[in-house]
């Protein structure tokens, strides 16, 4: 592409001042993650598997109460692990994400305690940042062009929200975008073989943290046979064969660790198969492409820069700028399509769609190349008109993702209460009863100390309790978030009714249950168990108040 001539160092000084402040902005956005704080429940998982690994070594499978007792109370159906979170493969229980997120994070943990679960996101994030500043010097894009670019990346996009979640989203992202890297060169001119084999191999690594980037690694395989021409054909099969090897090598694993070649991810997409299973896809899609539009509006600047790129790219003085930006057109849009066929649902908990994260730097790259193409463009009307309207829905996007992105996150780590591993862990009770697995998600750092079971009905209670009495234990709490079912609660013209006190019994015992709320989403009943002929002889036999939040000082 054609050299604008700009001094090295202001190129240098302005892509260091839009990274500083992304940087910053993470940097804000970690000092609101509190001690044992979650973004989401699926987050406490991961964390419980770097524990156990740091006192067993790396393994695949959770742990298992050390108690024969309560583990046939698990098998029986009162395991605080369900799906979609966890399967149970055999005498095992796996979660149903990548592990080697988690394994690589241990080490970190070792060494930082709870801040090392963000070292990997946050380091991820800052390669995604650089190599993406790189990759615009090295096309010699105008300085006009970069700057937008990695302005909607860095501030516009919401890439940078997951920079402070521990999640492995950004190590993917950083891996896909590698491997464009490599390759992109193909696009212009002949490509050696060397970083076809390396494009190959980080491609595949990718898949082994997020399944969604095998849509990526697919797209940029088409890409190279149909559009990398000025290199061998033999050579650009480099790329597809490291690939295979590396993707090999996850399948491998997986055969030999959960015996299925998908591991627990294939057995969670498998649960979709069935009736309405297109309507779900079209669905999944839709929703995703609507929260991207939402969150980053920019993109619609984006796809109307990239129309109106393709319909001048043929009068442009720069050849390399057309081929470069039909190289990055299927890479940067095919795989929407693709992806809700590889993930089980539309997200979840999230800022912005994030199983479409591993395509965000290779969308604001396609932007910039199409910026390229209008900056040499005529009528300069359209030029003006097409940069005057990026730059305003790039203020826009900011602003979203800065201010209300920013607010959404804080605001998620508040939900998932820290305060409640503090009650949990306060309390003399040994046996947590929970109504949803989400209650035992977010205060996984206790399950060496506690232990949980999972009931939502009367019945289910009633039989957990014998099982306790059995084993000589008298005392357990319930934990019942009201969104939820349980027995124990309901709804009345839009408002949740409880009863402070309950009593409940059969023929051989009664439980009698004292709760309070903890927060405005959870109530907690500490409950006392005995047998009936027991109770008569017993003036006291009561349960005591339910622990409560200590008081913020």
């Amino acid at each position: 592409m054609k050299d604008r001539f700009t001094p090295p160092v202001l190129r240098s000084m302005s892509a260091t001042a839009i990274i500083a402040a992304g940087l910053v902005w993470v940097s804000v956005l970690l000092s609101h993650v509190g001690e044992n704080a979650f973004y989401t429940s699926d987050a406490g998982l991961k964390y419980l598997m770097v524990l156990h690994m740091e006192e067993t070594g790396f393994r695949t499978d959770l742990p298992l109460p050390e108690e024969q007792w309560i583990i046939q109370a698990w098998e029986d159906g009162y395991a605080p692990l369900r799906a979609p979170f966890a399967y149970q493969i055999g005498d095992r229980w796996n979660m149903a994400f990548p592990i080697f997120f988690p394994a690589l994070t241990m080490p970190l943990h070792r060494a930082f305690g709870f801040a090392g679960l963000f070292v990997m996101p946050v380091l991820a994030l800052a390669g995604i940042w650089i190599l993406f500043a790189v990759t615009c010097h090295r096309l010699r894009l105008s300085p006009l062009s970069s700057t937008l670019s990695l302005c909607t990346l860095v501030l516009g996009m919401p890439l940078a929200i997951y920079g402070a979640v521990f999640w492995e989203h950004t190590p993917a992202v950083l891996l896909n975008f590698l491997s464009l890297f490599f390759v992109m060169e193909c696009a212009t001119r002949s490509c050696p073989p060397w970083k076809l084999i390396a494009g190959g191999l980080v491609g595949g690594l990718a898949v082994w943290f997020r399944p969604e980037s095998v849509c990526v690694q697919a797209l940029i395989t088409i890409s190279l046979l149909t559009n990398g021409r000025r290199t061998g054909a033999m050579v650009r099969l480099l790329h597809p064969a490291m690939f295979a090897v590396a993707l090999g090598g996850l399948l491998l694993f997986n055969t030999v660790a959960y015996g299925n070649p998908g591991g627990a991810h294939a057995i969670e997409k498998a649960s979709q198969r069935g009736e309405g299973f297109f309507t779900t896809i079209y669905y999944n899609l839709t929703f995703m492409l609507m929260l991207l539009i939402k969150v980053s509006p920019i993109c619609i600047g984006g796809f109307l820069t990239g129309i109106l790129a393709m319909a001048k790219g043929d009068s442009v003085k720069s050849a390399e700028s057309s081929a470069l930006f039909r190289f990055l057109f299927p890479i940067a849009l095919v795989p929407m399509l693709m992806i809700p066929f590889v993930t089980p649902n539309f997200g979840g908990f999230q800022w912005g769609p994030r199983y479409f994260l591993v395509l965000l730097p290779i969308l604001a790259l396609w932007f910039a190349v199409g910026l390229e193409i209008l900056s040499t463009s005529e009528p300069a009307l359209w030029r003006r008109i097409a940069f005057s309207l990026f730059g305003l829905l790039l203020a826009l996007s900011i602003k979203i993702n800065l201010v209300d992105g920013t607010r959404h996150l804080v605001n998620k780590y508040e939900i998932h209460h820290p305060e409640l591993m503090n009650v949990f862990g306060d309390a003399e009770e040994r046996h947590i009863i929970v109504n949803s697995q989400h209650s035992f998600l977010i205060t996984t750092p206790l399950y060496k100390r506690k232990n949980y079971f999972y009931a939502r009905k009367r019945e289910e209670l009633i039989d957990l309790a014998k099982r306790l009495l059995a084993n000589d234990e008298t005392r357990f709490l319930h934990a019942i978030f009201i969104a939820e079912s349980s027995d124990f609660i309901e709804q009345r013209d839009n408002q949740i009714v409880w009863n402070q006190r309950l009593l409940l019994k059969d023929e051989e015992i009664e439980i009698r249950l004292e709760g309070s709320p903890v927060t405005n989403d959870l109530l907690l009943y500490s409950a006392l168990i005995a047998e009936k002929a027991q109770i008569g002889t017993d003036a006291n036999f009561a349960p005591s108040p339910p622990p409560r939040p200590s008081p913020e000082p």
